[in-house]
């Protein structure tokens, strides 16, 4: 009976924790998490950090999306000329100590930390956005959506923040962590046409359209003509 109470015990405590802890969203700037994206469209993307009660000293977030469907659009290039994927914002207004990009079977992964430094040594309060990035779309999808997520894969590749009273121990953001559900439509071929001379009245084939379309994605939704 003593075990049960203690069990109890020990899960409201874990409850408890999660109900105070920061929560964390990935979305469209202007707040949409599920939205449509046109091919060829350079999406505008946001990190958005809900504090709660919790002062924040200090996060690291680490986001994945299909390689095969977006595009980095990198924020600037360091000194050596690696993209810098995100854009940082005044959330936290600490120092920057990771903004990298790698890629991981098929996926791409963002990486971004930053800590309270300097004499001022912010913190973070209250919500905000934590970073900018941009994507943009570059094919349909296989299915009918693809997300882009806060990842929590293992100890290297966790999300978290730091509190300001409890310096060097990481926190885990509530779950569930965000996601950003996105929906891509449009149609885009590009084919190299050869040098044509047209006669008027004569009837010529330039390009076979079932070369440019590809049938194991979701169907074409809709196709424009001049």
């Amino acid at each position: 009976m003593r075990a049960l109470i203690h069990i109890i015990a020990f899960a409201l405590c874990a409850l408890t924790v999660d109900v105070w802890a920061a929560s964390v969203a990935v979305r469209q700037t202007g707040g949409q998490s599920e939205f449509t994206a046109e091919l060829g469209q350079i999406v505008d993307l946001e990190v958005f950090v809900d504090a709660g009660t919790e002062e924040l000293a200090g996060f690291s977030l680490y986001l994945s999306y299909d390689s095969a469907v977006f595009r980095l659009v990198p924020a600037a290039f360091d000194k050596a000329g690696q993209p810098l994927p995100f854009a940082t914002t005044n959330f936290l207004e600490g120092i920057p100590l990771v903004n990298a990009v790698e890629e991981l079977g098929g996926e791409t992964i963002l990486s971004y930390t930053e800590a309270a430094g300097g004499v001022s040594r912010n913190t973070a309060t209250g919500q905000g956005v934590a970073v900018r990035f941009q994507l943009e779309v570059v094919r349909r999808t296989l299915g009918e959506t693809t997300s882009i997520r806060i990842e929590e894969r293992g100890h290297n590749r966790a999300s978290h923040y730091v509190r300001a009273d409890l310096p060097g121990i990481e926190q885990r953001f509530s779950e569930p962590l965000g996601e950003a559900e996105v929906r891509v439509t449009g149609f885009r071929i590009s084919p190299r046409l050869p040098d044509l001379t047209i006669i008027e009245g004569e009837r010529l084939e330039v390009f076979d359209l079932d070369n440019f379309v590809d049938t194991v994605g979701t169907s074409v939704l809709a196709v424009e003509r001049d």
